[in-house]
C-alpha cells in the first residue's frame, strides 16, 4: 500500500509519494493533450482497490493518506488487467467497464504463426517443412495430451505450444547468429532438410510430453511413433522402449562433433557414453551423484533451454530429484559465461526480500538498465517456488513479482519511486514440488512463461547400482 500509494517515515512523520502519485503528478505536469493509460497488471483485493473508487468516479479525484487530493485530467485512464474478479467488492465492480477475454476465441494458431514469421531469413527455404511438421504433430498433440493423458502438471495450452518452440528454437538458433556467431558453414547447412524431422520430434517430446506421468508415456509414445510411421517421417525413434528415452545427436548442426563433416542424424540413449562413476574409500557419501536416465536428461534438457535463454520450471514429487540435479548442473557443469545464484523460498519470504535478494546480485550497466557483468548471462535458481504463503486475499506476492519480471523485463525501483529498473540478461530455473502439504498452487499467468520439466517419481527399473564401480 505505502509502495503504491505513499506512506508516513515512520521516525520522521515526512511524506513520501508512491509509486502512482508520482507517476499521475509527471503527467499531469506534462503540458499536452496526450492519452495516458495507468494498467494495473495483477490480483484484486479490497486492500488497494478500495482506495481508488474516488479515482473511478466521474469526478477522478486521488485522495492520499495524508490529506492531498489529486483531480486527474480527462486524458488519464486507468485499466485493470486481472485473472478473476473474486475478492474485488461490488463497489469496484460498477465503477469499470468488463471485457472478458477467453483464450478459445485467440487460439493457438496465431501462436505458430507468428513463430513461423519470426524464424531467421536464412530458414526461408525449410518454412514449409517446418509448417507441415508442425501441422501434424503440435495441435494433435495437445489433443492426445488433454483427452487421453494425466499430467504431473497442468499448463495452459498456449505455454505447450511455446515450450515446443523453446526447442524448436535452440536447434534452429545457430541460423539466426547466436551469441554473434557466424551461421554454420554450407555443408553443415545442407543437412536442415533431414534434420527438420527429428528436430520436431525431439521437441514435441520435451515440449509437448514433458509433463506427463509414465503411464502417460507409454500412450504418448505410441502416438508419435504411429504419426512417424503413418507420414514417412526421416530419421524416425527406434522401436525398443519410449521416445523419452532417447536423445537427438543431429550430426554437427547444434550438438558437437569431431572434425569438419556432419554425421547422420542419430538417436541416442541418455545413458549411451556416459561414463561409470569411481567411488574411493574416502568420497563422502553425500558427495556421491549416480549418473540415472533421469537426471542425466533432464539436465541436458536445463543447458539446451538455458542456452535458448528460457526460464525452467522443474516440478515433481518429493524426493525425485529436483533440486540436487539443478544444483549440479548449475554449480559445475554450465559454460564459464553463466553466473548462478541460489535462493530458497519459504513461507514467511516477502516481495521486498525476494526483490532485495535479485537486485544485490545485479550492477548498474546504464541509467535504468541492470544486469550482470558484461558478457555474462545471470541465472537465478529458486527451490521450493510454491512455498510462499498466501495473503488474506489468495495472493502471493513474491510469485507476482517474479511475474512482473518476466512479463515486463523488470520492475520499479523501491529507492528512486517512479523509475523502472530494465533488467537485462537475466533468467530463472525453478523447482517446486507438488502443491499439497503447506505448498500452493501457482498461477497460470506466472506458469505461461516457464518450460515445465516433469521428475515423475523413479522407476522400478532404475537401477543405479549398474553405473557404479566401487575401488
Amino acid at each position: 500500500m505505502g509502495q503504491l500509494y505513499g506512506e508516513y517515515d515512520p521516525e520522521t512523520h515526512e511524506w513520501t509519494d508512491g509509486i502512482l502519485p508520482t507517476l499521475i503528478r509527471a503527467d499531469i505536469t506534462a503540458g499536452d493533450r496526450d492519452k495516458r493509460w495507468y494498467i494495473f497488471d495483477g490480483p484484486v483485493d479490497a486492500g488497494w482497490i478500495e482506495n481508488m473508487n474516488t479515482v473511478l468516479d466521474d469526478n477522478k479525484k486521488l485522495c492520499l493518506t495524508s490529506g492531498e487530493i489529486i483531480k486527474l485530467l480527462p486524458t488519464q485512464t486507468m485499466i485493470f488487467e486481472v485473472s478473476d474478479l473474486l475478492v474485488a467488492s461490488p463497489a469496484t465492480i460498477s465503477r469499470c467497464g468488463m471485457i472478458y477475454m477467453e483464450p478459445k476465441n485467440l487460439g493457438l494458431q496465431p501462436l505458430i504463426d507468428c513463430w513461423i514469421r519470426s524464424l531467421p531469413k536464412t530458414m526461408s527455404d525449410y518454412i514449409e517443412g517446418i509448417t507441415d511438421l508442425t501441422a501434424q504433430l503440435v495441435l494433435p498433440g495437445l489433443k492426445i495430451i488433454r483427452e487421453n493423458l494425466r499430467e504431473i502438471m497442468n499448463a495452459v495450452d498456449s505455454a505447450i505450444v511455446q515450450s515446443y518452440i523453446n526447442l524448436m528454437n535452440f536447434r534452429i538458433g545457430p541460423m539466426a547468429g547466436r551469441e554473434g556467431k557466424a551461421p554454420p558453414s554450407f555443408v553443415l547447412q545442407r543437412t536442415i532438410p533431414d534434420l527438420l524431422s527429428p528436430w520436431v520430434a525431439f521437441a514435441i517430446v520435451w515440449g509437448l510430453g514433458s509433463t506427463c506421468d509414465y503411464k502417460s508415456r507409454y500412450i504418448f509414445s505410441d502416438w508419435l511413433r504411429k504419426v512417424q510411421k503413418d507420414a514417412q517421417h526421416k530419421t524416425p525413434f527406434p522401436e525398443d522402449g519410449l521416445v523419452f528415452d532417447y536423445r537427438l545427436h543431429d550430426g554437427g548442426f547444434t550438438d558437437p562433433i569431431e572434425g569438419q563433416e556432419p554425421i547422420p542424424p542419430k538417436w541416442y540413449k541418455w545413458l549411451d557414453g556416459i561414463p561409470l562413476i569411481r567411488i574411493m574409500p574416502k568420497t563422502k557419501f553425500t558427495d556421491i551423484e549416480v549418473p540415472t536416465k533421469d537426471n542425466v536428461r533432464s539436465a541436458a534438457l536445463i543447458e539446451y533451454l538455458l542456452v535458448n535463454e528460457t526460464n525452467i520450471l522443474c516440478v515433481g514429487p518429493t524426493g525425485s530429484g529436483k533440486t540436487l540435479t539443478v544444483s549440479a548442473k548449475l554449480s559445475r557443469n554450465m559454460p564459464k559465461k553463466y553466473i548462478c545464484d541460489f535462493m530458497t523460498f519459504s513461507a514467511r519470504i516477502t516481495a521486498n526480500q525476494t526483490q532485495d535478494l535479485i537486485d544485490a546480485k545485479l550492477d548498474k550497466r546504464r541509467k535504468g538498465i541492470y544486469g550482470p557483468p558484461i558478457l555474462k548471462k545471470q541465472i537465478f535458481f529458486i527451490d521450493d517456488l510454491n512455498m510462499p504463503m498466501l495473503d488474506a486475499y489468495g495472493a502471493q506476492p513474491p510469485i507476482e513479482l517474479i511475474r512482473q519480471f518476466m512479463d515486463l523485463n523488470g520492475w520499479y525501483d523501491r529507492k528512486e519511486i517512479g523509475s523502472f529498473r530494465l533488467i537485462e540478461d537475466v533468467n530463472f530455473v525453478a523447482a517446486m514440488g507438488l502443491p499439497e502439504g503447506g505448498r500452493n498452487p501457482i498461477t497460470a499467468r506466472l506458469l505461461r512463461h516457464f518450460h515445465i520439466i516433469a521428475f515423475p517419481e523413479m522407476e522400478d527399473d532404475a537401477k543405479v547400482i549398474n553405473h557404479v564401480i566401487f575401488v
